[in-house]
């Protein structure tokens, strides 16, 4: 018992007697220059980068095909229906225009791929419309350079995307044709061998 008390009072001393001297130096070395030694520090103020100004841009028009189950004239009765869409592995999006819900099943990149993805979706026991669907030119103000240039690319990597997409459900495969077209080129013609795809 005495053993514990006397290296408990001891960690004790040590401690504080190293505080002490601590603080000596720490207050020590705070001491500010001898006079006559002033020194005069001018802070000059951080100038942006030029070529980082907000800028805008115009995204847009885009038009894609997609393939539409069916209008709602409530959002929950649509939700209903995507969700036993998704039961049978198949994706949906609800979307609201004008006040009414559309049920999307998918996308495609051209009318006849997206009535060849739809004639899919009905042997499943959907309902399908292939179409036409726009979306009106945009401007985006007040992005980075770095933001203007990922959206001007944007349209051509969801077109290319959207042709994979549509071949990997309707051939159940995917051709390194395609995936070139759609994902190399838009990556810069990144090398994509050895992936395994169909020839």
């Amino acid at each position: 018992m005495k053993s514990v008390f006397f290296a408990a009072l001891f960690a004790v001393l040590l401690g504080t007697s190293f505080g002490i001297v601590m603080l000596k130096l720490v207050i020590t070395d705070k001491a500010g220059p001898a006079p006559g030694n002033v020194v005069e520090t001018i802070t000059k103020p951080v100038q942006q980068d030029p070529t980082e100004k907000a800028s805008s841009s115009t995204i847009g028009p885009l038009t894609t095909y997609i393939i539409q189950e069916g209008v709602y004239s409530t959002k929950q009765s649509a939700l209903g229906v995507a969700a036993s869409a998704e039961e049978k592995g198949v994706s949906a999006q609800v979307t609201e225009i004008n006040g009414k819900a559309y049920l999307f099943l998918g996308a495609a990149d051209s009318l006849d791929n997206a009535k060849k993805l739809g004639s899919t979706y009905q042997t499943l026991g959907f309902t399908v419309y292939a179409k036409p669907f726009s979306v009106a030119e945009k401007e985006l103000k007040k992005i980075s350079g770095e933001e203007k240039s990922f959206f001007e690319k944007a349209i051509s990597l969801f077109n290319g995307l959207s042709a994979s997409s549509t071949a990997a459900i309707t051939d159940h495969s995917l051709s390194k044709d395609t995936a070139i077209k759609s994902y190399g080129n838009s990556k810069g013609n990144q090398d994509i061998e050895g992936i395994g795809f169909k020839e």
